[in-house]
């Protein structure tokens, strides 16, 4: 069987996820790694590219969880905004 991560570990990524979202929705970027890694991945998805040449070279953790957490994050912001257009 595959690795099942700790309980620990699952509110720590579910803390961390919290944390992405809440700073798309609220655009506080004021971490500068943070700020650094959103960036790169928004420009690696409106343009097409990926951000690393070979799929083999991405982190398991940025193909997994980082990109799925800034879509998400993305498309609750447009739904707040959309939202507060009505």
């Amino acid at each position: 069987m595959g690795y099942v991560p700790k309980k620990s570990e699952l509110e720590s990524l579910s803390e961390l996820e919290d944390y992405i979202k809440d700073a798309i929705l609220t655009e506080d970027f004021s971490d500068p790694i943070f700020a650094s890694l959103f960036e790169l991945t928004l420009t690696a998805k409106t343009s097409g590219r990926h951000l690393f040449n070979n799929p083999i070279d991405e982190p398991l953790f940025y193909r997994r969880h980082f990109v799925r957490w800034i879509e998400e994050g993305m498309e609750e912001k447009r739904n707040m905004a959309n939202y507060l257009k009505k």
